[in-house]
């Protein structure tokens, strides 16, 4: 293997200055892909030589890179409209990446409510697209409410084109702790800024601010999915939304984990393996963007998914 790549390593270098055209990216790039070569030797058949393999490894290592700064840059951009949009406003924002699954805090005044300081403008990164900081202080019935308001528009979205995604948020009343401990009402929406060449949701932003209303919310937290440019209140029908969200089978699944069965017990009522059941299970989460099955109950019941 040394003497292949003595033999391409000139070769392989100059690809990749062709492709990203930076020397030093180049450079690093370049042993990536002879560190993947080394990596998949056993599954080279030589089928072709190994100068035309090693080539197109360093093709697809370079492809990668230059998406992934892609992003990168498309991330920054979004971040800089942020800072500038919080410097006005005075808002907490979080910007969260569902694609690396982190987020990005950037508070002006209002992050103080909640404990966030540093330079208005400043960004911290935490390895998250979960706020737990924040929502350990709202109202546990505002945050499942809440979260089901997410879910709505997140599937709402994803029916939308990429190109119109842009004009909808979500806006909401819920109760947090002040620095005394008493809960006051506060402004939160939500939208999102990007979504990825394949059309898949990609750069969430949430807002938090003073609510400036002193009224109380007539119907729980008063959320509501809005057309940001005509102002019209998007009405989404559980009946006809909400159950596709899940499979039948995956609400059957549910429905049983709600009366109690274990996974063995819902693979003997429902004949299937355990193992199918523990996949359901697993896609069930991910589908309801929840931690455990508890939450996923409560979660799927406010949404009358379950019979």
């Amino acid at each position: 293997f040394e003497q292949l790549v003595l033999d391409n390593q000139n070769k392989v270098y100059s690809l990749a200055v062709r492709l990203v055209g930076d020397r030093e990216e180049a450079a690093d790039l370049a042993q990536e892909a002879f560190l993947k070569a080394w990596q998949g030797l056993s599954s080279f058949q030589g089928e072709s030589s190994f100068a035309t393999w090693i080539y197109r490894l360093t093709t697809n290592v370079c492809i990668d890179y230059l998406r992934r700064k892609k992003r990168r840059q498309e991330v920054e951009r979004c971040l800089q409209s942020v800072r500038s949009f919080v410097e006005i406003d005075n808002s907490l924002a979080v910007m969260s990446n569902l694609i690396t699954n982190e987020s990005y805090i950037c508070a002006g005044a209002f992050g103080r409510f909640f404990g966030i300081g540093g330079t208005v403008g400043e960004i911290q990164t935490i390895p998250s697209i979960w706020e737990e900081n924040i929502y350990e202080r709202i109202h546990p019935d505002d945050v499942l409410e809440r979260h089901v308001l997410e879910l709505r528009f997140f599937h709402f979205l994803k029916k939308q084109p990429a190109a119109e995604r842009l004009k909808y948020k979500t806006s909401s009343y819920l109760r947090a702790k002040d620095s005394r401990g008493e809960y006051v009402y506060i402004h939160h929406q939500t939208l999102y800024l990007r979504s990825t060449p394949e059309g898949k949701l990609w750069l969430a932003l949430c807002l938090y601010n003073f609510s400036g209303n002193t009224a109380i919310p007539q119907h729980g937290i008063d959320g509501v999915i809005q057309n940001r440019e005509t102002g019209e209140i998007i009405t989404i029908d559980n009946e006809k939304h909400c159950p596709e969200i899940l499979s039948r089978r995956e609400r059957e699944i549910l429905s049983l984990v709600e009366k109690g069965f274990l996974s063995k017990e819902i693979a003997s009522v429902l004949g299937i393996s355990l193992n199918t059941v523990n996949r359901h299970r697993q896609n069930i989460l991910t589908k309801l963007q929840v931690n455990n099955s508890l939450e996923a109950v409560r979660t799927a019941r406010a949404m009358n998914m379950l019979p």
